[in-house]
């Protein structure tokens, strides 16, 4: 895993109340039943510890790869 996904890995761990060891890339929040509303504030808390605004896309489904991609690429934009 890349810095960011593992980042993202643990925030959602900590935010959705998933086991940080059983996500993988591959990982969707659906995967774990998560709660929308807990999806929700876990991607704020995503928004909220990189100082960036995710797309407002919140029905997709990301993989944590996709997520943190997304975070990753936000987050260089934001440097320029």
């Amino acid at each position: 895993m890349t810095e960011t996904e593992q980042r993202v890995a643990d925030l959602i761990a900590e935010n959705a109340g998933i086991d940080r060891s059983l996500l993988q890339p591959t990982s969707t929040m659906d995967d774990f039943s998560v709660p929308s509303i807990a999806q929700l504030e876990t991607l704020f808390a995503v928004e909220e510890a990189f100082d960036i605004y995710l797309p407002d896309d919140r029905d997709k489904q990301f993989t944590l790869a996709e997520l943190a991609a997304t975070v990753q690429r936000l987050v260089e934009e934001k440097r320029r």
